[in-house]
């Protein structure tokens, strides 16, 4: 069978919810995708991809929002239903630093919160979406605070490195290229400084060096 990196115009809407147990990624090698495995590697079924290595934070570029709301504008786009595995509220819709899991997380499958250029981040990737447009406003203290303490979790559970958390904007296309997602989000508002108190190395973010 003949592997190659998959350039998907669309995404497709998958019903079936798979339960897989999250571990931690050992392997740095690369990982292919190919159509006649979609639903190992959407599902994360085989060890080959189960676990996560990245943080990819987002903003929704909307004054209010949530999860349901988030799921219905994304299922009507194409995208199985809400793209993230997280979203944290900024009191309209939700809570202000209210953090909700989606069906993704529940089920521990595959996001679809960056382009198809990217699968690596979409499989490996836990998005994570704070409500509000942080091109033009910064988040509120309780949705930094919430999302302080998600990262310090997420980042032990998983063992994932502070260099692979990072911007929507600053995730790279699997074809080694170089090139990285045209978009904003997560939005200049949202300083990765703040975030550096998560432990007592040195935060990489490439936020910092635009």
């Amino acid at each position: 069978m003949k592997f190659h990196i998959l350039y998907i115009c669309t995404i497709l809407i998958c019903n079936s919810p798979i339960y897989a147990q999250g571990v931690v990624i050992q392997s740095s090698g690369p990982v292919y995708y190919s159509w006649a495995d979609y639903d190992d590697w959407y599902y994360k079924k085989s060890a080959t991809y189960k676990g996560w290595k990245y943080i990819v934070l987002h903003h929704s570029a909307t004054q209010v929002g949530s999860v349901s709301a988030f799921h219905s504008f994304h299922f009507k786009q194409g995208y199985g239903g809400i793209a993230y595995h997280f979203v944290i509220g900024n009191g309209n819709g939700m809570k202000d630093g209210e953090v909700q899991e989606t069906f993704r997380w529940e089920q521990q499958m595959s996001g679809t919160h960056v382009s198809v250029n990217s699968w690596e981040h979409n499989v490996f990737g836990i998005g994570i979406c704070l409500v509000g447009n942080l091109e033009n406003s910064a988040p509120t203290k309780a949705q930094t605070k919430a999302l302080k303490k998600l990262l310090s979790r997420l980042k032990k559970k998983y063992s994932i490195k502070n260099k692979n958390i990072f911007g929507h904007k600053h995730v790279e296309h699997d074809d080694a290229s170089g090139r990285r997602e045209k978009t904003v989000c997560p939005g200049k508002k949202l300083d990765f400084k703040t975030l550096k108190p998560l432990d007592t190395t040195t935060y990489y973010s490439p936020l910092l060096i635009d």
